[in-house]
């Protein structure tokens, strides 16, 4: 079965906000976390909060490589016709493998700048 593009909203829906969510989500953590810490001065505290950014981070780098790599598996199943279209072309583009190191290492920035805060 091939999909066209009617068939491909439901799927964003499903996969796509929720993932972005979770990468806003990423980075407000991200910003939350040095402030936290710049308010305290125990040493347990900055462990937890890098052990919170730590699974954020790896939960949010899960979903992000999940995502691209649903991308290339639609993309290899739409049909002719929505290929044809300029959205069309340019989806059979999304999930190469530059994109996703990109996306996980600009994701993974956020807990090693914590490391280094905390135990730099």
């Amino acid at each position: 079965m091939k999909f066209n593009n009617d068939q491909i909203n439901g799927w964003v829906n499903h996969r796509v906000y929720p993932t972005f969510g979770m990468m806003i989500t990423h980075f407000v953590v991200g910003a939350i976390i040095p402030i936290a810490y710049a308010m305290n001065d125990s040493d347990r505290a900055g462990l937890a909060l890098f052990v919170l950014s730590l699974g954020v981070s790896l939960f949010t780098i899960f979903n992000v490589v999940a995502l691209f790599v649903d991308f290339k598996a639609l993309a290899s199943d739409i049909d002719d016709d929505f290929r044809s279209t300029r959205f069309g072309g340019e989806f059979e583009k999304a999930g190469q493998p530059g994109q996703v190191i990109l996306f996980t290492a600009f994701m993974a920035l956020v807990p090693v700048s914590h490391w280094i805060l905390i135990y730099g």
